[in-house]
């Protein structure tokens, strides 16, 4: 039993400094042999590497101050700073041009900028030349009105425009774009309402504007919206679900021009909107057109042989033998090719006659005499006033225009 003693103390690993003291003298070698024995004076080699690790201890610390150089690095990220100075230098050259700015071209109107160019259009048919150079302007937003008599040019023209027909020769731009080119895009921006409608007499209005959005690709809550507009703007309410072949000439004709609008088009072709309406239905009619193009902002090409509608156009171009003759606002047209006429009738004409002789037109006790201008006609009147039964003065008007031009008495 005591050989086993022991045991235990030899197994156990001394775990305090003091217990490894304790025990030193026990684990000496033998003198014989080559190795050092540890004694207490080797024991300072345990301390002695301890302070290793304290020294390791500080490269932590010194690795941490590297961390501040991204800070360090942070005045390059400022440098662009430094290069915005030179920027405001050549700001203040520009300066002086920005009064000029409001200079720019003028906003869709009367005065606006073309949104319909011909140049030197020519159609032929074999060897007749239907169209023979002509060339207009179409400003944005106005109206503009197409003149010429049956077989003058006219249809044709404007045939060519709205890209039902091709050109032989010559250039026209609609909205921008080349007709020939981007017809397509062409039909997108314009509408137009035919001599002979296009909506289905079996159909109501409703049903017929519906139909046609379809065409265009307009999805149906947005065809219903802009039926609705359309019925306000034309006053199509009454008559929305009545079947188009039941209407009123007038009432057919803004159906027409609803089915025209539905797809929201820049320009409005009209030929001749009015033919076959009694005055009431015209006079309906052109109001509904001049307020579509104030509200919408419309061009209006309109072609017409009522010289009174085309009397309310901005612009005015009659063609006569495919060849534009004139062209020019209602009062330009009016002073260069119609005059002012005063008629009288006479209870003595004698006086009246020794003065102007084969000057005045006679019919009977009647005189026709052109003046100048109204104060000219007033001042005849005051001094023929014992001689003179009645009076008219008249203005020149637009028939006077056309009959003059298409006649060839003002070409």
């Amino acid at each position: 039993m005591s050989a086993t003693t022991p045991r235990g103390p030899v197994e156990r690993t001394p775990t305090t400094l003091r217990e490894r003291r304790r025990r030193t003298p026990v684990q000496q070698v033998d003198p014989n042999v080559s190795q050092p024995i540890r004694t207490r004076a080797s024991r300072p080699s345990l301390p002695a590497a301890r302070p290793a690790l304290p020294a390791a201890r500080p490269a932590t610390p010194a690795a941490r101050p590297a961390a501040p150089a991204a800070p360090a690095a942070r005045p390059a990220v400022q440098a662009p700073p430094a290069a915005r100075p030179p920027a405001p230098v050549p700001l203040p050259a520009p300066a002086p041009a920005a009064p000029p700015a409001p200079v720019r071209g003028p906003a869709p109107g009367p005065a606006g900028p073309p949104v319909i160019s011909v140049r030197n259009l020519v159609k032929s048919y074999g060897d007749v030349r239907a169209v023979d150079g002509v060339s207009f302007d179409v400003a944005g937003g106005s109206t503009f009105a197409f003149l010429g008599t049956n077989g003058a040019g006219k249809s044709t023209t404007i045939s060519c425009i709205t890209t039902l027909k091709s050109t032989t020769s010559g250039t026209i731009h609609v909205a921008g774009m080349e007709v020939g080119a981007q017809d397509l895009d062409i039909r997108r921006s314009i509408g137009v309402v035919f001599q002979e409608s296009l909506l289905d007499p079996a159909l109501s209005v409703r049903e017929n504007l519906a139909l046609r959005a379809t065409f265009y690709g307009v999805d149906r809550n947005t065809a219903k919206e802009r039926i609705a507009g359309l019925s306000s703007l034309l006053d199509l309410e009454e008559f929305l679900g009545r079947r188009y072949k039941t209407l009123s000439g007038g009432q057919k004709r803004r159906a027409d021009i609803a089915r025209a609008l539905i797809h929201q088009p820049r320009i409005l072709f009209l030929d001749e909107p009015t033919t076959g309406l009694d005055p009431d239905s015209r006079d309906r009619v052109w109001s509904t057109i001049l307020d579509l193009q104030k509200r919408l902002r419309l061009t209006v090409f309109l072609t017409t042989h009522y010289m009174e509608e085309a009397e309310r156009a901005d612009r005015i171009a009659i063609i006569d033998h495919g060849r534009i003759v004139t062209s020019g606002t209602p009062t330009e047209l009016r002073a260069a090719h119609a005059k002012d006429e005063l008629r009288v009738t006479l209870r003595d004409p004698r006086r009246f006659d020794e003065r102007f002789g084969s000057r005045a037109a006679r019919a009977g006790a009647e005189r026709r005499i052109v003046v100048k201008s109204s104060r000219e006609a007033m001042a005849l009147l005051r001094e023929f006033d014992a001689d003179i039964a009645d009076f008219e003065f008249r203005h020149g008007t637009m028939d006077d225009v056309f009959l003059n031009i298409t006649r060839g008495g003002g070409r």
